[in-house]
This record gives C-alpha cells, structure tokens and sequence, in this order.
C-alpha cells in the first residue's frame, strides 16, 4: 500500500518533485466541479501534507452523508437496487447472485472490512480501500475474483456518489486492475468440426446440434429456447428472439435476448444446417418425441445448461470429438473460420447479436494453423527479376 495515495512523480526543469492532487467534490447549488489543485514538493510526504491542510480548508461536501455507514449502504440501498434490476430484467439472475455473495463474502463478513464498512460514506477514504484490497491480496484472494470485488465496490459507490466527499475514481486510484493469468482456451480444429457434421454415417441430431453452434454462432441458451414455429421453413431462416434465463425458481424462458430487443435476429440457416433440421423435423414428426422445442431431451422436454452436460458426453463421444474444448468452444471455432475466411467482424458480431465488433474480433478469435502458414507464404509471391 503506499504511504501516501495519489501522489506522483514529476519532472519539472531538469528536477524531480512530488505532485499530491485535491479533487473538490462538485458545488452543492451549481453541480459544477473546480479544477483540482496540486502541491508540490521535494518529497512525496511534503507533498501530502500540504495537501491535507489546504483540503481542512476548503468546503467539503455539505450534503456527504455522516449516518449511513458502508455496510448499512450495501444491505439496505444497493444489494436492494441490484435485486430490483434483476425483477426489471436489467440484470440476469446469476449476475445478481454473484455480486451480492461477492459483496457479503469479500466485504461485508470479511474480517479485515470490518473498519472500513463500520465508516460513514463522508468518512470513506483511498486510503482505507487501499487497505482492504491489500488485505484480499495477501489472502491470495485470486486477481480475478479481487478485479469483480473492485468493479461491485465502483458500482456501489456511483450509486452514493452526491453523499461522498470525492469523486468515485478517487478510491480506486492507487488499486489498479489486478493482471489476471487467463487460462488457454482449448478449441476444436474447424476442419474437424465440418467432417463430422457432414459425416452422413454419425447420428443426425448429434451432428445438427454441433453445426448450429458452429454455424450460428448463438449463445447455448438461445438454442435451447428455440421452437420449430421460430424456423421459416420457405425462406430457410431462424429467428433468435428468446433465450433461457435461470432464476430462483429455476430456468425459464424470457420472450428475449441477453441484449434485450436489440439482440433479437434473423438470420439463414445455410443449406447444410437446413437440410440436417428438416430431417430432424420429419423424424419428430413420424416417431418423436413429439416437441415444440427443436432441441429437446428424449421426454421431449427442453434443455437446459444443467442437462445439456450430460448430453454434451454422449454427443463428443458419438462424433468422436476430442476431451478438452466445451461445446460453447463452438462459437470461437466457428466465429474464427469465418472471418479466417473472409467475413466481416460486422456480420459475425450481427450473428452473435453483439453491438460491437469487440468480441468477435477478441474473445471469441483465435489463430487459425493455415493464417500463420499465409502470413509466411505472401512473403515469397514476388515474382524474380529477370536480366
């Protein structure tokens, strides 16, 4: 932890000083905030200390709230508000439970917060958030779980952020985003993923199930909330505007996406991926299980994550597919073979139903084996000078 938060080194006239920011909380009649003011000094303590004593003497925050403590905040006002998010269909189910365990586990039962949490919101300072994320450091609470911490603390106090005396960024300076060490993703060879799909000697159902995730590039709740009415048989098109959300009572289907409205999309099947559905529909339709939900467990009921796994098992085992990548690996494949060959991140990122290009150009891209072979070959496509 440093000594004394939020100062820095500056270079000033060939000479090293130490430079210590006041930030002014925004005017109570006005909401308009001064420009910060620094102090400077040969050492890094100098510089703290006057500015320490020019902040007793300017107005603080007249409205910082001196009666509400941290923890009464978090339990009464914002594990509340995220609950009621999640009622409004703002917030998933899941989203809400792990930020509010989070909360209870990491900050408001965790020993080393006690300090922090009995403060008033007009007494919180950096200094004490700085304390506290040391503490989880030394805990070895993993970076990635102390970087979820850092983002629900953030959250929490832009919700307070007219009762604090500094502006929010203000706590979290001196905590930085931890380096977390991400683990290797581990994919299928697309080749791979097409010679079983078009394999007419493996099951037909394993094979649709594989190419829709491969193919569509939809999220897995997407798929199982798909219904036969959602196919238009005429145009070879599937409309994606529902999707399975799990809540206390379970998983139910939402009458839309993660994106709300703005997700929904039409999108073509594709003549492979047409055809292996068509087949699976007269199939249902002459032995069953009869269904409304194009894909369904042998009672004709729908999947869900849970019973998905044990399904996965059997389908890997069936097209012989090897252990390691999970079925929503499927997506990174399929999204990477496709702009591996040529298509837009825009159409990939309409597929997916994402609003950027973000994730289809990062989190769910890899390197394909034959795009490195390129990128050497077009070094040799110069054709030799002659005399």
């Amino acid at each position: 932890m440093k000594k004394y938060p939020n100062c820095r080194k500056r270079l000033i006239g060939g000479h090293t000083y130490w430079i210590a920011r006041l930030v002014f909380p925004p005017d109570p009649t006005t909401g308009i905030r001064r420009p910060p003011k620094e102090f400077s000094a040969k050492t890094a303590a100098a510089a703290h200390s006057a500015r320490e004593k020019a902040r007793e003497e300017f107005n603080r925050n007249p409205r910082a709230d001196r009666s509400t403590s941290l923890a009464e905040f978090l339990e009464n006002e914002f594990i509340p508000f995220e609950e009621a998010r999640y009622k409004s269909g703002e917030l998933s189910w899941g989203r809400y439970q792990e930020r509010k365990s989070r909360l209870k586990r990491f900050v408001l039962e965790h020993p080393k917060a006690t300090q922090m949490c009995r403060c008033d919101l007009a007494t919180l300072s950096p200094e004490m958030f700085e304390r506290f994320f040391d503490e989880l450091l030394k805990a070895q609470i993993g970076a990635n779980r102390r970087n979820m911490v850092r983002q629900d603390l953030m959250l929490a106090l832009r919700k307070a952020k007219r009762r604090l005396q500094l502006p929010v960024s203000e706590y979290f300076a001196d905590i930085p985003v931890a380096n977390e060490k991400r683990k290797l993703k581990l994919l299928f060879r697309a080749d791979d993923i097409i010679d079983r799909i078009e394999d007419e000697s493996l099951p037909v159902e394993s094979r649709a199930i594989v190419a829709f995730e491969f193919i569509i590039n939809c999220r897995p709740n997407e798929m199982w909330a798909l219904l036969w009415s959602d196919i238009d048989w005429q145009a070879d098109e599937v409309t994606i505007s529902k999707a399975l959300q799990r809540d206390e009572h379970g998983f139910t289907v939402k009458d839309c996406t993660k994106t709300g409205r703005s997700g929904d999309r039409r999108l073509p099947l594709g003549p492979l991926l047409a055809d292996l559905l068509r087949r699976i529909h007269k199939a249902r339709m002459a032995h069953g299980p009869s269904s409304e939900y194009v894909f369904c467990r042998p009672d004709g009921g729908r999947h869900d994550k849970d019973s998905f796994s044990y399904v996965w098992d059997r389908i890997r085992k069936e097209l012989s597919l090897p252990e390691g990548p999970t079925f929503y690996s499927l997506k990174t494949t399929g999204n990477t073979y496709a702009l591996a060959n040529g298509i837009p991140s825009a159409v990939q990122a309409r597929k997916m139903g994402h609003t950027t290009t973000r994730m289809a150009d990062n989190e769910y891209r890899t390197i394909m084996d034959a795009e490195i072979v390129k990128a050497v070959e077009i070094y040799g496509r110069r054709p030799r000078r002659t005399a």
